[in-house]
């Protein structure tokens, strides 16, 4: 019954798939223990897969949790070894902040160490390294994994993806002409380059396979999700509007937190927007945000040469992001509209995660601070062209808002003195990697620190302009 579902669910038809997962789980718990866990496992997977994280909905926390036990405990479970559900909890760690980031690696990690060679296990490392832009780690991994399977698509996609990534583009478009000719009608290809390049902020760049991936797989979902995505980023509403209908008609059935979110968004903007004229990119904002607006754009374009005229769209009023789940300490950027890059959002107050970080941070959050954090990205970002780390762009717009006002600063001394003592400040290699988990304000403090020392040499060539 297990097999059952996993093969219903690979064919899309989740809803008997979901049926054979739950009556293999009844069948099996009084049996074969193993299958019983195959079972809770398969069911888990379902979960993340329909759901994907959707706050009040299962995302196979649970099921995954029954077979290792507590990760923090050491792994106390019916099985702390079951390879499926370290990948599962993995899987839904990585793409849910909510769930402590240590744990989620710890699950990779234990998997690795029983089978260095788990083939699904190291394209998920290389994939983490790809989107932290260490691409020479990733390369090393994905190298490693060709010389086992070299018949492996997924890892010949991540390949190369890593070859464009690197700036060899002859290799990779040699690999794609072959693909193109092979597998016409599959997507793996662009879409795995195309989604890496949406994570680097490359959107522009990433805009040209995802549309291939759309076309080449008509049923391609996620490729079609992360060109809206990448549409919304550049200021295209209304492709980006149309592609993600089409994506949520696809998955029909299936929960996209984001994309419904996105949806709504767009279809606000269309309707409910004020225009300032003259003006050559977007700005969204709300009322109580608007005097504070002001103040950056004439600041900005005098120290950048005039590269950041805007113009502002207000929303009189919007609601907050539907199932996702509840982000503590964040204001908008987790709520579906953040990330219009030529635009800069925010949230009222009386959103709810607005009042998570009032709560969480009384008498400590400023809407004009956040604003000029938010600006500062819209002007690195269009300068650099998305080809920096996050860390860097996170630490330069902290240190805008110290720039801006002295108070804005976090005082964070006390936090990286004990950093220092515990051993624990992040190598630069993987400062990144704290902006997804809970010490996410120490990595905006670190970030802003590490960016305040590099500013005191020429940039690299890579982040000219020209």
């Amino acid at each position: 019954m297990a097999i059952a579902g996993k093969r219903l669910r690979a064919l899309g038809d989740y809803e008997t798939a979901s049926q054979c997962c739950v009556a293999a789980e009844k069948a099996d718990r009084a049996g074969d223990p193993l299958a019983d866990q195959d079972a809770l496992v398969a069911l888990g997977n379902l979960y993340a897969r329909v759901y994907r994280n959707a706050d009040g909905r299962p995302n196979g926390e649970k099921e995954f949790k029954d077979i290792l036990g507590k990760v923090t405990e050491g792994f106390r479970g019916r099985n702390p070894n079951h390879r499926g559900a370290l990948l599962g909890r993995y899987e839904i760690g990585r793409d849910n902040y909510n769930l402590s980031g240590e744990e989620t690696a710890a699950c990779l990690a234990r998997l690795l160490e029983m089978d260095p060679n788990h083939p699904q296990a190291l394209l998920e490392k290389a994939e983490g390294y790809v989107n932290d832009r260490r691409f020479d780690d990733a390369l090393r991994v994905i190298d490693a994994l060709l010389a086992q399977n070299p018949r492996l698509l997924d890892a010949q996609a991540e390949r190369a993806a890593l070859d464009f990534l690197q700036h060899r583009e002859e290799s990779q478009q040699k690999a794609f002409e072959e693909d193109r000719k092979l597998r016409p009608g599959q997507s793996r290809f662009p879409g795995v380059l195309g989604r890496h390049l949406k994570s680097l902020y490359r959107f522009a760049d990433a805009i040209p396979f995802l549309e291939e991936a759309a076309k080449r797989n008509p049923k391609d979902g996620p490729s079609r999700t992360a060109l809206g995505e990448c549409y919304a980023h550049l200021g295209r509403e209304a492709d980006a509007k149309k592609i993600l209908v089409e994506a949520d008609a696809i998955e029909e059935g299936m929960h996209h937190p984001w994309r419904e979110n996105m949806i709504q968004v767009l279809t606000g903007l269309e309707r409910n927007t004020r225009r300032s004229k003259g003006r050559t990119s977007r700005f969204v904002s709300i009322p109580t945000t608007r005097r504070s607006s002001a103040r950056c754009f004439p600041t900005f374009t005098r120290r950048r040469g005039g590269t950041t005229a805007s113009a502002t769209d207000t929303f009189p009023r919007i609601r907050s992001g539907r199932g996702f789940p509840r982000v503590e300490g964040l204001l908008g950027p987790k709520c579906g509209i953040h990330g219009l890059r030529r635009a800069r959002s925010l949230l009222r107050p009386a959103d709810h995660v607005g009042l998570a970080a009032r709560d969480r941070f009384p008498g400590h959050f400023s809407y004009l601070d956040t604003a000029w954090h938010e600006y500062a990205h819209v002007v690195h970002l269009a300068l650099s062209r998305g080809r920096v780390p996050r860390w860097f762009t996170e630490g330069l717009a902290t240190l805008e808002e110290v720039k801006r006002n002295p108070a804005f600063d976090r005082r964070m001394e006390l936090e990286l003195l004990s950093a220092r003592a515990n051993n624990t400040i992040y190598p630069v290699l993987e400062l990144n990697a704290a902006f997804r988990g809970p010490r996410i304000i120490f990595g905006y403090y670190q970030g802003g620190s590490s960016a305040s020392s590099s500013r005191r040499r020429p940039p690299p060539r890579a982040w000219s302009t020209r």
